[in-house]
């Protein structure tokens, strides 16, 4: 089948089906014209692609099951296994890094939210130390008044209508 029924197939675009090719370095057959040429197992490919990237998967996360076509090369000279492990430890290598980052976010949001909590308490410590300053004022005020009354009342006289007739009788 050519591009387009494989793009109709699929229900995407020829220009999707061509960038996925490009993109993932898929190895495609061609007719002498130089158009690509899909099989039943070119198919199964595009739709494993299309479904990862509608369930979410970005487009550098997309696993390839490509069925090899032609002879087997080892990639720079080495055996697949070797090439296999060391695809398997970039990949835990970057994921590694994503935890990493994740756990640093984590950490920074933690910070921010006990540093909000600090400033809570601490305003809540200074309205406590506000109203505990205004009590104690309140309390001295209370004892100066009770040590004025209290010293009103040792006074030698205490001047009431009666003392003042005592004293004042003799003018009426």
């Amino acid at each position: 089948m050519n591009t387009s029924a494989l793009a109709n197939r699929l229900g995407v675009s020829t220009k999707t089906i061509r960038r996925w090719i490009k993109n993932y370095d898929l190895t495609i057959n061609r007719n002498e014209h130089g158009h690509y040429v899909f099989s039943e197992e070119d198919y199964q490919l595009f739709c494993s692609i299309r479904d990862q990237l509608k369930n979410g998967t970005s487009s550098n996360e997309v696993e390839i099951r490509q069925v090899r076509k032609g002879n087997i090369r080892f990639m720079n000279g080495q055996p697949p296994q070797l090439h296999q492990l060391t695809s398997l430890v970039d990949r835990i290598e970057r994921n590694e890094e994503k935890i990493d980052q994740k756990a640093d976010d984590v950490v920074s949001y933690q910070i921010l939210q006990h540093r909000k909590e600090i400033d809570d308490l601490n305003q809540r410590l200074e309205k406590l130390e506000s109203y505990i300053q205004n009590l104690e004022k309140n309390l001295q005020e209370k004892n100066h008044f009770e040590e004025v009354a209290a010293s009103k009342d040792v006074l030698p006289f205490k001047k009431t209508r009666r003392t003042k007739i005592k004293l004042f009788g003799f003018l009426l």
